[in-house]
């Protein structure tokens, strides 16, 4: 394990490098500098460089070739220079962070949905450029996340050591938030905050780890629930910053830290898209204030429209479709993958209702009674103690420190973020896991609301020093008990433990590429596709997998 921190840390600091170099690289767009951004920030935007710079090339090369790289190094070269201005507390923390993380990158396998087409599509965006209708020689391609292309661009040979490195950096950046929203002088965030380690920690301890938490490193559920959560917190601050520190405006730096939260939220993850109606919740407010200007979110909101118009030619490239697997949104194109995206829109929502029942659990609610309820009973009852517990830990506080209950519509404007994210994934996809976020930040947003009103900043006195020494004791027992309780055999005092995508038996399919001899995970078979595919076509030095005839989009 020793080796393995040691590599982490180091990593970190590449990634680190990369972000400072994306900075520089976007701050001739913006009116002024500001170099208090923490590095929570430039790790999300080191992973964020990565994932453009592979985005943009792999229209024209595949994500092997030596031009991405390029790309990449030249941002490390612009970024490197910024690392020894780090603060001596900086690095203490990042190496915190990292201490914390570790578990969540070693011992621990890619899962089963990691074989079945993460993998399988990350080994397509190395081998090959841009492909037309990639969803209709595997449908589960066209959920292809952003942090696809952040991946693919770190595999060494067969070795998947930095991808399950990357994964663990979102951990990091949230230990990094965590710790400094610890530190606020808003008590509405010191709470929510508190609030939500609590609630982390309990659902460790009682083993719920499994059902709001996926510990396969190939998965991208964890963070972007994570993401949910940072951009929820942050939003929530710029919000309270009015009043608590006079004079203070939200300034072009801080809306590009926000809508790159929301961006790469909604980027990582489709059914997170309600993030993006907070962050437009968050501008509308601050704008109706005063405190921003037309001038001030120009320039982020052209560089975050950008980014998601060329998101969504790739999406129309690759499935037909803008937003798979939503039928409404797929083109009348040749390589519309629409039967394909009506397939998986319907199997992945009756499979999160109940796994057992194939697509009758779209028929009725039966499904709530016969499986869904019984499963996750235990843990949501222990659900509404915690919002119960923290709705009374609110009152306590609001004797304690003698403050007035008044409503606030920013605690109703969370809350009713909370609520709408929560019927989404419940209507749409309800395993637990697809809407860790949300289920997280519940409790804490319902604890809030019975929390009195706090319009000054809190003093640094004992108690609350004493309040927050018990928060961090929450984040290192349920980071820390969470992690190692799901590492395997991973070596601990000395080793290193290589992890490589496996290649199984395969066998040539009759019309193009390999299937798998059993079961349907490629893993890092070549061309591989458990199901019938089309032939590929080649258009323009491209090449192209057309729909079967009469199922291209209406």
């Amino acid at each position: 394990m020793l080796l393995n921190l040691l590599l982490f840390w180091m990593y970190a600091y590449v990634i680190l490098a990369i972000g400072f170099g994306f900075l520089k690289s976007v701050r001739p767009w913006l009116k002024r500098e500001d170099d208090s951004i923490h590095p929570g920030f430039v790790l999300l935007f080191g992973q964020f460089a990565i994932g453009v710079v592979a985005l943009l090339a792999h229209f024209f090369v595949a994500l092997d070739h030596v031009l991405p790289v390029l790309g990449i190094i030249l941002l490390f070269i612009l970024g490197v220079n910024r690392l020894p201005a780090i603060s001596l507390s900086n690095h203490l923390l990042v190496l915190g962070a990292c201490l914390l993380a570790i578990p969540y990158t070693i011992g621990v396998d890619p899962g089963y949905d990691g074989g079945l087409y993460h993998i399988p599509h990350q080994l397509w965006l190395r081998e090959e450029k841009i492909v037309f209708g990639l969803a209709n020689f595997h449908g589960r391609f066209g959920f292809s996340s952003f942090q696809e292309y952040v991946w693919a661009m770190q595999w060494i040979g067969d070795r998947l050591n930095l991808v399950a490195f990357s994964g663990g950096l979102y951990f990091v950046a949230f230990f990094i938030f965590i710790y400094r929203w610890i530190r606020a002088k808003d008590g509405e965030i010191v709470f929510l905050v508190m609030a939500l380690l609590a609630t982390m920690a309990v659902f460790v301890r009682f083993g719920a780890t499994d059902v709001f938490f996926i510990t396969g490193f190939t998965f991208i559920d964890n963070q972007a629930g994570l993401l949910v959560i940072l951009t929820f917190l942050f939003g929530y601050q710029l919000l309270r910053d009015d009043g608590l520190t006079p004079g203070r405006d939200a300034s072009d730096v801080d809306f590009l830290l926000l809508l790159f939260l929301g961006l790469l939220t909604f980027l990582l993850k489709l059914s997170t898209v309600l993030v993006l109606g907070w962050v437009g919740y968050v501008s509308l407010s601050l704008g109706r204030q005063g405190r921003i200007s037309l001038s001030k979110i120009c320039v982020p909101c052209l560089l975050a429209f950008g980014l998601i118009l060329i998101w969504l030619a790739k999406n129309v490239i690759t499935t037909g479709c803008f937003l798979y697997p939503a039928t409404g949104t797929c083109l009348d194109l040749a390589w519309a993958a629409t039967a394909n995206a009506q397939a998986d829109a319907h199997w992945v929502t009756a499979w999160a209702r109940h796994p057992h029942s194939g697509l009758s659990a779209l028929e009725s609610w039966a499904w709530l009674k016969e499986w869904w309820g019984p499963t996750y009973a235990k843990q949501f009852l222990r659900y509404l103690i915690v919002c119960a517990a923290l709705v009374a830990a609110a009152l306590c506080v609001t004797r304690l420190f003698k403050l007035p209950l008044a409503p606030s519509s920013t605690k109703l404007a969370g809350l009713l973020f909370v609520l709408g994210a929560l019927a989404f994934w419940f209507l749409n996809a309800p395993n637990p896991r697809f809407g860790s976020g949300a289920l997280l930040l519940f409790p804490p947003i319902v604890g809030l609301h019975f929390l009195g009103r706090l319009d000054a900043p809190m003093p640094h006195s004992p108690r609350l020093r004493w309040l927050r020494s018990i928060a961090v004791a929450f984040l290192l027992a349920g980071a820390v008990w969470g992690g190692w309780k799901h590492r395997h055999d991973a070596p601990f005092l000395s080793g290193f433990e290589v992890v490589r995508a496996p290649v199984p038996e395969v066998l040539d399919d009759p019309v193009y590429g390999v299937r798998p001899e059993v079961g349907d995970t490629c893993w890092a078979a070549p061309r591989c596709a458990p199901s019938s595919r089309p032939e590929p076509l080649v258009w323009r030095d491209y090449l192209l997998f057309p729909a079967p005839e009469g199922q291209t989009g209406e």
